[in-house]
């Protein structure tokens, strides 16, 4: 497993334990080791973004929730549209959708947030 794959499932146990803060910073430096404009980049800003959206809807600032989620959805889907290998890894197909509901939703709320880890790979954090 490569640098890059070890941050991208560090951050999702991080995200995952309601580390939001922690898990931004874990994948935004997984971005960091990737070409900009690839799968692997947007993948990783995206989850960044959308972990970022995370621990603002934790502080109740939801318009600044809502423009990273929506921002970084739009990067987890194109990485995964461009076939980003690890996020086959993650559990985003079930996480976009419930992603979406929560800060889209007529009643944004921070509890309970999806599960980034499939069930049969709850990891401790590295």
């Amino acid at each position: 497993m490569s640098a890059g794959d070890e941050r991208l499932l560090r951050g999702a146990a991080l995200f995952d334990a309601g580390q939001y803060f922690e898990a931004h910073e874990a994948w935004e430096e997984g971005w960091r080791l990737h070409v900009r404009d690839t799968a692997s980049a947007d993948l990783y800003q995206g989850l960044a973004q959308c972990a970022a959206a995370a621990h603002k809807l934790s502080q109740g600032k939801l318009e600044g929730a809502r423009s990273l989620a929506r921002k970084g959805m739009q990067r987890v889907l194109r990485g995964i549209a461009e076939g980003h290998p690890s996020g086959r890894e993650l559990a985003l197909e079930e996480f976009i959708p419930a992603f979406e509901r929560i800060v889209f939703g007529d009643m944004p709320t921070i509890d309970p947030m999806p599960r980034l880890l499939r069930s049969n790979d709850d990891r401790p954090l590295p």
